[in-house]
């Protein structure tokens, strides 16, 4: 539809697809995903984060957050086992006045009349109407799901009666006028007390108020203005070199070792680091050279990103990228990203020797271009070559001395959590269960790690079908799932949990079974190894706490 209009509560019927009691968020979804539905979150405990598309959300026991179809989203926690809450995943149909016209599928979150996020001051609530729509969505009898519809029904209707009534008592402008005040005067030494004098609040009910409101602290979002507003400034500083203490009194900061401190929290580089990875317009051409890239400290001026299938450099790096290309499907749109470069005259393109000759052949003529040798060679000795060719020899050096460093140290510490255990890695899809190994995983787990493996393929890489009374005989002390996010494959995922040959597996009943993100185990670049290096000690020093 174009414009939008105002759809009353009166003419929508809402359809509860599922609920899922999700107190584990690593034991769920950490991909980020693609709505086929609506979705609702319903936080009951602990705290974490909410990414739809590009809105990061802060969440907050006792609140209700909504996504609509074809958003993309992912949710996370800073301390494992924290988060507890209830998802919803539902449909939204209008229904016309006329009897004549058929009902309409709403997809746009524009037209959804509840607006997250909601509170739930009800603490019965959640733990009353939630598990009885839980309950009887799992009725084996047509009325018992029935009910649970009804119970749907009402859960919105309450949370309608919430909106209403904050609408009523708050109407967030107050709140708007802090934050415009923030954004035109960052470069002020601004205190809670005076943002709250602005807002005509208390300072302690300001800052409960603007977190729940725009989902980030005021403070955080200070900072994080002027952290932006220092990246652009050193983008020009790395042509027109200046002071990193007037860059840092220019965004309000005067301690420039304060500053300095701030700035590579923020960015995971030093402002000296930035301002030099920002002298060359080097593109990166395909996705997982980023990795690369990033290893050496120098951020590209062009890069593949996309919310889903590049969720990690999305996420940390999308605003230092000057020219986003497209990430979708594997190159799917390669021609689009050609003119985009062509249009930007990058000073060096990074990429993959694996290339058509019709895009080696357009590429040449834009720049000179870095190749890695992807099929061939270990990733260590394409990150030397392409350290050499951009200049960047000794950089490469520090960078692996460092990571064989965190090698022999976490392989150590993983050496007292498997306890002569065994791994597994599962990939499932479908209704398939397959054994699963790529060069990441047999590089970086197996050898660097040297982590015992519990199947016993002699080849590194490999994708085989195993069967449940495989998996008995092979029974392996930890394993790793990688879980295709798609409806099918989820579904068949949560019945095989609820099977008797999957409980009696031993690391089940251990509770040592790890889903996992796609990211980083599908990516072969340094930065992907270190990352899976400290997922790994995360992951399985857990065992030694529990």
């Amino acid at each position: 539809m174009g414009a939008h209009y105002k759809i009353t509560p009166d003419h929508l019927i809402f359809r509860l697809h599922d609920i899922s009691w999700i107190h584990d968020v690593t034991d769920w979804e950490e991909a980020r995903l693609v709505c086929d539905t609506f979705v609702l979150f319903a936080v009951v405990k602990g705290n974490g984060r909410l990414v739809i598309d590009e809105e990061e959300i802060q969440l907050g026991p006792e609140q209700v957050y909504f996504c609509s179809p074809n958003q993309v989203y992912g949710v996370y926690e800073p301390l494992p086992r924290q988060l507890c809450m209830y998802v919803l995943r539902f449909s939204v149909y209008e229904i016309p006045a006329s009897p004549q016209v058929s009902p309409r599928w709403i997809e746009d979150i524009a037209e959804f009349p509840l607006k997250h996020p909601l509170s739930l001051k009800d603490k019965g609530m959640l733990s009353s109407l939630f598990g009885m729509i839980a309950a009887q969505t799992a009725s084996e009898t047509p009325l018992g799901r029935f009910e649970a519809q009804l119970l749907f029904q009402t859960l919105i209707g309450k949370l309608l009666k919430q909106q209403e009534y904050k609408q009523a008592a708050f109407s967030g402008s107050a709140l708007q006028a802090a934050k415009l005040h923030i954004e035109s005067s960052f470069r002020s030494n601004l205190k809670i007390e005076q943002l709250a004098q602005i807002a005509n609040l208390s300072p302690n009910y300001f800052v409960d108020q603007f977190k729940k409101t725009f989902g980030i602290s005021a403070m955080d979002f200070l900072t994080s203005i002027r952290m932006k507003t220092a990246k652009q400034l050193m983008a020009k500083a790395a042509v027109h070199p200046r002071k990193m203490k007037e860059i840092a009194a220019e965004v309000g900061i005067q301690d420039e070792f304060y500053f300095s401190r701030k700035f590579k929290k923020f960015t995971g580089m030093s402002p000296s680091q930035y301002v030099k990875s920002r002298r060359r317009k080097i593109a990166v051409y395909h996705a997982p050279l980023t990795g690369y890239l990033l290893a050496l400290q120098i951020l590209p001026y062009a890069a593949p990103l996309h919310p889903k299938w590049t969720a990690y450099y999305y996420e940390f790096i999308r605003d230092d990228i000057a020219v986003p290309l497209s990430a979708y499907r594997n190159n799917r749109h390669w021609e689009m990203n050609l003119d985009m470069l062509e249009a930007e005259a990058p000073d060096l393109i990074v990429l993959k020797d694996e290339i058509s000759a019709e895009e080696k052949k357009r590429l040449e003529r834009l720049a000179p271009l870095a190749f890695v040798s992807w099929g061939t060679g270990e990733w260590r000795t394409q990150f030397r070559k392409l350290a050499e060719q951009l200049g960047e020899h000794m950089e490469a050096e520090q960078w692996l001395d460092g990571y064989q460093g965190k090698v022999e140290l976490s392989s150590k510490r993983l050496k007292g959590s498997m306890q002569g255990g065994k791994l597994l890695i599962l990939r499932i899809f479908g209704s398939e269960i397959r054994a699963y190994s790529n060069r990441t995983i047999a590089e970086v787990l197996y050898g660097d790690l040297q982590i015992p493996r519990a199947y016993p393929a002699d080849k590194p890489v490999y994708d085989e079908l195993v069967t449940l009374e495989q998996l008995h005989d092979t029974n392996p002390s930890h394993i790793l799932l990688l879980i295709r996010q798609e409806t099918d494959t989820l579904a068949y995922w949560s019945e095989l949990q609820h099977t008797m040959a999957w409980q009696e597996l031993a690391a089940v009943q251990k509770h040592q079974v790890y889903p996992l993100a796609s990211d980083p185990w599908f990516e072969y670049s340094p930065a992907a190894h270190e990352r899976v290096i400290d997922l790994m000690v995360e992951l399985l020093s857990e065992d030694c706490t529990n």
